[in-house]
């Protein structure tokens, strides 16, 4: 069962999530606005904590770090590097990372998928 939709744009990302999850969307468990509201405050709460120990937001606040980012995560913030998985898979394990790397797949950068690695190049 779909929630219901109370503003303006969250029929697309609930549509999108709905194709990305798949027959699984239906058991996710959506928080209620009370949830939601000390989930962030407890959150705040935690960066503070953190912050005050020394970490720093860092890529447009959107990234916590202690100390300065390599030169890859500098150049990805700045919008100066492309990342090309040759065949999805990484070992980086880096914290920040959103994609799983864990599937032999076609080489793919940005959501653009190549046939072979020197296409990308081209």
């Amino acid at each position: 069962m779909t929630p219901p939709i109370d503003r303006p744009g969250k029929r697309d990302f609930r549509e999108q999530n709905g194709h990305e999850y798949g027959d699984r969307y239906d058991f996710i468990r959506w928080p209620t606005s009370a949830q939601t509201r000390e989930g962030t405050a407890e959150r705040n709460s935690l960066l503070g904590e953190l912050i005050r120990s020394g970490a720093v937001l860092r890529c447009h606040d959107t990234k916590l770090a202690y100390g300065e980012l390599s030169p890859g995560c500098r150049c990805c913030t700045e919008g100066t590097w492309s990342c090309l998985f040759i065949n999805n898979l990484c070992n980086g394990r880096c914290f920040f990372c959103p994609a799983p790397h864990s599937e032999r797949d076609l080489p793919t950068a940005n959501g653009l998928t190549f046939i072979a690695a020197g296409d990308y190049a081209d």
